[in-house]
């Protein structure tokens, strides 16, 4: 089914003027949605494997040399603040 929906929105959108879906990216998308539907469950060490990817270790040595540039927001408020400050 979730595949249907995305034909039908490439559609709609290329319907109303759109240029965003060709015929390789449709393929691609029903090949990812073929794959995620077909693929074995993940057991413990898959996920184990997957979370440490995305630790905050591996996170802070990816970020590292950005780190001077970097602003830390933890509320939407500082965002904005930030942002006015940009301006």
């Amino acid at each position: 089914m979730t595949i249907w929906r995305v034909l039908r929105r490439a559609g709609l959108d290329r319907l109303r003027g759109g240029h965003d879906w060709d015929l390789a990216s449709l393929r691609r998308v029903a090949r990812g949605a073929r794959a995620y539907r077909t693929r074995p469950a993940a057991t413990a060490a898959d996920l184990d494997a997957r979370d440490s990817a995305n630790s905050t270790r591996t996170l802070t040595r990816f970020l590292g040399a950005a780190k001077p540039h970097l602003v830390h927001c933890r509320t939407p408020s500082q965002v904005s603040r930030i942002l006015r400050q940009a301006r």
